[in-house]
């Protein structure tokens, strides 16, 4: 009866890890899905405002990005290394181009303050296209395993 029991036990311990691993791998799709909804829908709201705001609130949706953020920070899939061989020049160009084109979308928006939007909008440049190879080099890992 005792041996019973520990497989049992075993076989309950496997199906909640397996359970467990789809939990964190759904829970990445959610944070992901739901910031890229948000994105767009803020883009949305900006360029012609109220059209989104008027019949749904984002702060639901950011809730939930804060939350399944903050479980695919605590709980990552697996430690990867400092491997940036991902960075072939297609690459280099389409991240160089996204954060030119985030860079012109901010200055566009306040260039009204001056010299400093200038300023803002190279920082903003740089930090999307460093956002963006760190995204890349984890997409690129994410799809080895």
């Amino acid at each position: 009866m005792g041996m019973n029991n520990n497989i049992r036990m075993d076989t309950i311990g496997k199906r909640a890890l397996v359970i467990w691993l789809y939990v964190r791998e759904i829970n990445r799709e959610i944070f992901k899905v739901s910031f890229v909804t948000y994105f767009l829908l803020y883009l949305i709201d900006d360029m012609w405002p109220r059209i989104v705001s008027d019949y749904y609130n984002l702060n639901t949706i950011l809730v939930i990005i804060f939350f399944s953020g903050l479980i695919v920070v605590i709980f990552p899939l697996k430690q990867r290394s400092q491997d940036f061989s991902v960075l072939k020049p297609k690459n280099i160009i389409l991240i160089a181009c996204l954060g030119i084109g985030i860079a012109l979308l901010v200055y566009y928006r306040i260039r009204d303050i001056g010299t400093l939007a200038v300023i803002i909008s190279i920082v903003i440049g740089l930090v999307t296209s460093i956002v963006s190879i760190a995204l890349l080099h984890d997409f690129s890992h994410t799809n080895k395993e």
